[in-house]
């Protein structure tokens, strides 16, 4: 695997993990961050956001390039088998 793709999927998991800190664990958050006890703890769920779209967009951009080369290989095959069935037919009319 590519380090770019393990570093998008961690990121995401980051993000879902803050936000899941967010709904569920604002306890125990409290106790491992005692500051925070009081405050806002919205700025965990925006961070869980933005690093789940950071690395979302990061894997679409990452892998754009590949899919268009995935895309054009598949459409030569295709174009090659096509052109390998109407040689065929020609020679099968002749």
């Amino acid at each position: 695997m590519k380090v770019q793709f393990i570093i998008s999927w961690v990121l995401r998991g980051l993000g879902v993990l803050a936000v899941l800190c967010y709904f569920f664990g604002g306890a125990k958050l409290g106790q491992l961050f005692p500051g925070l006890i009081g405050k806002s703890l919205g700025p965990v769920f925006y961070a869980g956001v933005v690093l789940y779209i950071a690395g979302a967009v990061y894997y679409r951009f990452l892998f754009s390039k590949e899919r268009k080369e995935r895309e054009k290989s598949r459409r030569e095959e295709e174009r090659k088998a096509q052109a390998s069935i109407n040689a065929e037919k020609s020679e099968v009319e002749k």
